[in-house]
């Protein structure tokens, strides 16, 4: 660690050393300190001292407003100077501060990471571009994970239940219904069923709901066995059976997934983690 005296704080704008803001998060300062760490370390620029002062000054940025504590001592430091600076020659710019001996002309912008040149030797007299507005990293928000889990598994649970209990045809008549076959009549130009009861008898009503099917055609009854005439015809399916319950499981294992997530620290930093990676994966085009 360089060791940096107050003083040198107040003369030294470290946020523009880094190239980012100074309202920049931990994790983009140490980005942009690795980027230019790796540009200007001496062992990839052997013999140039230009290259060596510059490493040592991205270095002594990164010890001060890398860490925590010593960024806010260095940004209060900062105000510090920025207020008694304002009497004498107006406001100070928050990204640069007077050089010693320059008679109080604000230091130059310094190196952008992504655009600094690719040589060292040109480094001298070149002049960073305006930089980039720094985009805030995705956050995960466990309340809300937690909150859209429960109503998926709650949504589940209803589902599940609605069809156990009133989704099935006849459900109505509790313990009464029976189940059999019967076949459509058109009966002054009225769909009605025809089946047999379970005592025997020939029952000719009316189901409940429109009776789609053609007149002739072998149907499945759901009737009341204590009034024979209330009837429904049972169009479930093994398809739409199959696609209920796998709606249900659906909903209750996802949700109990996104629940389990929210309340585990690890996951959730591999779901960030893994999310950045594949946003900053280039996008390959088909046939270019």
């Amino acid at each position: 660690m360089v060791a940096v005296s107050a003083r040198q704080w107040r003369l030294n704008d470290y946020y523009a050393v880094l190239g980012v803001s100074p309202r920049a998060s931990d994790e983009e300062i140490d980005v942009a300190f690795r980027a230019l760490a790796k540009r200007w370390h001496p062992d990839r620029c052997a013999g140039d001292a230009q290259a060596t002062e510059r490493f040592k000054e991205i270095t002594a940025a990164h010890d001060v407003v890398g860490d925590p504590r010593r960024r806010v001592a260095y940004d209060r430091e900062r105000a510090l100077a920025a207020a008694s600076a304002r009497p004498q020659g107006g406001p100070a710019s928050p990204r640069q501060a007077p050089t010693p001996g320059s008679g109080g002309r604000p230091a130059p912008t310094t190196v952008n990471p992504r655009q600094a040149p690719a040589d060292s030797h040109e480094w001298a007299g070149w002049t960073a571009p305006a930089r980039a507005r720094v985009r805030r990293p995705r956050r995960f928000h466990p309340l809300l994970v937690l909150s859209v889990g429960a109503l998926l598994l709650v949504s589940g649970v209803l589902l599940a239940a609605w069809r156990l209990t009133v989704g099935r045809a006849g459900a109505s008549f509790g313990a009464a219904a029976a189940r059999t076959s019967g076949v459509i009549l058109d009966v002054n130009g009225r769909r009605q069923v025809q089946f047999r009861a379970g005592d025997g008898r020939l029952v000719t009503a009316r189901p409940a709901g429109a009776a789609t099917d053609s007149t002739g055609s072998t149907v499945r009854v759901v009737y009341d066995r204590d009034q024979p005439s209330r009837v429904v015809l049972d169009h479930d399916s093994f398809a739409k059976e199959f696609t209920i319950w796998f709606a249900a499981v659906k909903l209750v294992v996802g949700g109990a997934a996104l629940m389990v997530v929210s309340r585990s620290q690890r996951l959730r930093r591999w779901i960030v983690e893994h999310t950045r990676a594949h946003a900053r994966a280039p996008v390959t085009r088909v046939g270019a």
